[in-house]
């Protein structure tokens, strides 16, 4: 069949994008993704067999594309079906594919309107601001999931909250999660750290709160006492400058290594490199939603993790992960501490997470339920 992957957002990078529309080449189909031209930085013409197409899109407090627009932009891709990378924009793209009598599949990455209930830069609770974004979240779920054929998550708590909320049916939804593609690994080789030591390692985003990152700081101020420990931050965001200045106000800034935003590949070898992973995020019904793929990426490096118990993260890897709780600052030394001191702990934890990556927990198995579900449209 003839695939448009929508996003209103860009590409590349987009891992889950990538994962999904090579699996489908890979099983016969023809993809093409269309993209916002103004949001990516760097365009390309195709990504491995994926062809890639630029389309622009307007873009204001929330995703604007009306259908008749969308719509001519899908008439003249040809397609059989069209698969909706996320909510923003969904209603909109979902409305116009259904006009065209294309299957339409619906893939949603992020709990939308709890994203935008925990978004500081809407306001509180009773900004007007804040209750738009969250009106106009709720009616592009509810219509667009209508809508679809096939509704696809990324977890199952995520389809349980779709199907109390909205009322979607449970032969609609289908989790398909983000899991490490274990050829991203091949031909890696550890990368060479700025110094000698034993290193904990956060990789992913610095732009919200929810990731959590000042405790780990702070952390490193109760760590004083052990000059070998430092604290290896992957990553770029709004918050870097804070947690900068936090570290050099709490005179840690040498225990604490930023690396700034790189390639991915580079980001794996640094986890290959490291003693210790960690997932810090807050624990909230948002990200009690949520899967992210660091998390099978640490694991799948042999390294032991230390997480917050996150529900999908706490049900599938309990016996991999060292749990952060309750998330202090205290809490997370102590935690690093007793791993630093005990690597029979490590190798157990590390050994665990390694099997159930590589026996249960990849792309390779998980993508024959997206190929699975391509195969009942057709």
């Amino acid at each position: 069949m003839r695939v448009g992957m929508f996003t209103y957002f860009g590409f590349p990078p987009d891992i889950r994008i990538e994962n999904e529309a090579n699996a489908l080449v890979e099983a016969g189909h023809d993809v093409t993704v269309l993209a916002s031209e103004r949001i990516t930085r760097h365009h390309v013409h195709a990504l491995d067999a994926v062809r890639v197409k630029y389309v622009r899109l307007p873009y204001g407090p929330f995703p604007l594309a009306s259908p008749p627009y969308l719509r001519r932009i899908l008439r003249s891709c040809n397609l059989d079906v069209l698969h909706i990378q996320d909510a923003p924009g969904s209603s909109a793209a979902a409305i116009a594919a259904r006009s065209l009598s294309l299957k339409v599949v619906l893939d949603l990455h992020e709990v939308w309107f709890l994203l935008r209930l925990y978004d500081p830069r809407l306001g509180g609770w009773r900004s007007p601001l804040k209750f738009a974004h969250l009106a106009w979240t709720s009616c592009e779920d509810l219509v667009s999931t209508r809508i679809s054929d096939v509704v696809i998550t990324i977890v199952e708590e995520m389809s349980d909250y779709y199907q109390r909320r909205f009322g979607v049916s449970p032969g609609k939804l289908h989790a398909i999660k983000n899991l490490v593609n274990l050829r991203e690994f091949t031909g890696l080789t550890p990368a060479e750290l700025p110094s000698q030591g034993f290193y904990v390692t956060y990789v992913g985003g610095m732009e919200s709160y929810i990731r959590n990152l000042e405790p780990i700081v702070r952390a490193a101020s109760h760590l004083v006492d052990m000059p070998d420990i430092k604290f290896l931050m992957v990553g770029d965001g709004a918050y870097r400058p804070r947690l900068e200045q936090m570290a050099k106000t709490l005179g840690v800034q040498d225990k604490l290594i930023f690396a700034g935003r790189v390639p991915r590949d580079k980001a794996l070898s640094y986890m290959l490199a490291s003693d210790i992973c960690i997932l810090p995020h807050l624990r909230t019904p948002l990200t009690d939603m949520g899967l992210p793929h660091k998390i099978t990426q640490y694991l799948a490096a042999g390294k032991p993790v230390i997480s917050t118990p996150l529900r999908p993260i706490t049900r599938m890897f309990s016996e991999a992960i060292y749990q952060w709780y309750p998330s202090t600052p205290e809490r997370l030394s102590e935690i690093v501490r007793d791993l630093y001191s005990n690597p029979a702990l490590r190798q157990g934890l590390a050994l665990a997470g390694y099997d159930l990556v590589h026996k249960e927990y990849n792309w390779e198995i998980e993508k024959k339920k997206l190929i699975s579900i391509y195969d009942s449209l057709s």
